[in-house]
C-alpha cells in the first residue's frame, strides 16, 4: 500500500489552500463543496502546481519539500491523474491513446489486461469524438493505469455524466480498485457517489482540509452535516417477484429488503441510496400497513445537530435515521434502545 503524506500551503492570489493529512486507505473520498479547492489539492500532489510551501510524500520519496527547494516535476512522481474532461488525443485511435500510455512505462498492467477490465475491444479502432462520455471514459481510465501508477488521483471522473452514464462507470471503478490494488484518492462533491467506492473520507471545505476518518465517525464528530448524508448499502439481489412487483435483496447480515422491481440478475450485488429522513423509527413491529420493510435492530448513537437528531441503528448493517428531538423525548430513544426500522419499498433507489 503506498501511503501519502502531506502538510503544505498555496497562495495563489485571492485564493489559499492548506492541506495536512497522511492517507493510506486503499480507497479515500475526497469530498467538499465545489470551489472548495479539491481539483487545486488534486493538482498539486500530481506536481502540476507547486505549493507555496510544506512538504509532500509519496511512499517512502518526498516529492516536494520547500525547506529542502526540492520539487519532483509530474512525470517522475509515479501518479495517475484523470481529469474530469478526460483529455484523451482525438486524432489518435482508442489502441493508439492506451499504447501512449503504455509507452513510457515499465511493469504493471498490459495492454491487454486494461482491454480485458474495461471491455474496449469493440471500440480499438475509433476515435474518441465517436465515443459517449462513459467510453471516454473507460478509455481515459485505461490508458492512465497503463502509465503503471503507484497512486490513481480520479477529479470529479464522472461530473460531465448524466446519470445513467454514471451508472454504468461505477462497476468499472469497482472493477479498478479490486483488480489492480493501486490506491485511489476519489475527489467529488456527491457524498452518496464516494461512499459507493469507500468510507474513507477527507473532508476539504473553503481551501482547508477540515478532517479525515471514517463516515460514521465524521458523522459522530458532526464534521458531516445530515444535509449531505445518504445510506448507501450494498445489497445482493436474492429473487424477483413480478407480481407484487418487488425485488429482494439480501444484507450481508442476512436479512431481505424489498424494493422496486429491478432489472438484476440474481446474485448481482447493487449499490443502493437509502435517505435517512425516508426512515421511520418504532418500538415494536406494526400490522396493518403498506410499508414493506420494518427490520428490527438497536440504537448505537444518537447524535444532535440543530432542529434535528441522526440515529445511528444496528440492524446487521448500520443505518442513519434522521428524528426530530420530539420524538426522541416521547419514544424515549437511547443508545442501546430496541427499535424496528421503517421504510417503502420505494424509497430504495438504486445507484448502479
Amino acid at each position: 500500500m503506498t501511503a501519502l503524506e502531506f502538510d503544505f500551503e498555496l497562495e495563489r492570489g485571492d485564493f489559499s489552500l492548506t492541506a495536512a493529512a497522511k492517507l493510506d486507505a486503499p480507497v479515500t473520498g475526497v469530498f467538499g463543496p465545489s470551489g472548495a479547492g479539491k481539483s487545486t489539492f488534486l493538482e498539486c500532489l500530481a506536481g502540476l502546481v507547486r505549493p507555496t510551501r510544506g512538504f509532500i510524500r509519496i511512499g517512502d520519496e518526498v516529492v516536494f519539500d520547500s525547506d529542502k527547494k526540492l520539487f519532483t516535476p509530474p512525470h517522475q512522481r509515479g501518479l495517475g491523474f484523470v481529469f474530469q474532461d478526460r483529455r484523451l488525443f482525438p486524432h489518435l485511435s482508442v489502441m493508439k491513446n492506451l499504447c501512449y500510455g503504455k509507452r513510457s512505462a515499465n511493469g504493471g498492467a498490459t495492454v491487454r489486461d486494461v482491454i480485458e477490465l474495461f471491455v474496449l475491444e469493440p471500440l480499438l479502432e475509433r476515435r474518441p469524438t465517436s465515443l459517449s462520455g462513459g467510453e471516454q471514459q473507460r478509455v481515459a481510465l485505461g490508458r492512465t493505469l497503463l502509465s503503471n501508477p503507484r497512486l490513481l488521483l480520479l477529479d470529479e471522473p464522472l461530473v460531465a455524466l448524466d446519470q445513467k452514464l454514471r451508472a454504468q462507470i461505477l462497476p468499472y471503478l469497482t472493477r479498478l480498485r479490486e483488480a489492480t490494488g493501486v490506491p485511489l484518492l476519489y475527489v467529488s462533491h456527491d457524498l452518496s457517489e464516494i461512499l459507493q467506492q469507500t468510507r474513507q473520507l477527507l473532508l476539504i471545505e473553503s481551501g482547508r482540509t477540515t478532517a479525515f476518518g471514517e463516515l460514521l465517525d465524521l458523522v459522530r464528530s458532526g464534521n458531516i452535516t445530515h444535509g449531505n448524508l445518504d445510506n448507501v448499502l450494498a445489497l445482493k439481489v436474492d429473487h424477483h417477484d413480478a407480481q407484487t412487483g418487488l425485488s429482494f435483496l439480501t444484507t450481508p447480515s442476512g436479512s431481505t429488503i424489498a424494493g422496486s422491481l429491478v432489472d438484476a440478475d440474481l446474485g448481482k450485488e447493487l449499490h443502493i441510496g437509502l435517505r435517512p429522513e425516508d426512515i421511520v423509527l418504532a418500538l415494536d413491529e406494526v400490522s396493518g400497513i403498506s410499508t414493506r420493510n420494518q427490520l428490527p435492530g438497536q440504537i448505537e448513537a444518537l447524535i444532535e445537530e440543530g432542529t434535528r437528531v441522526l440515529a445511528l441503528v444496528d440492524i446487521g448493517i448500520e443505518l442513519l435515521v434522521e428524528l426530530t428531538p420530539g420524538a426522541i423525548r416521547e419514544l424515549q430513544l437511547e443508545p442501546g434502545r430496541s427499535v424496528v426500522c421503517l421504510f417503502k419499498a420505494n424509497a430504495l433507489r438504486y445507484l448502479d
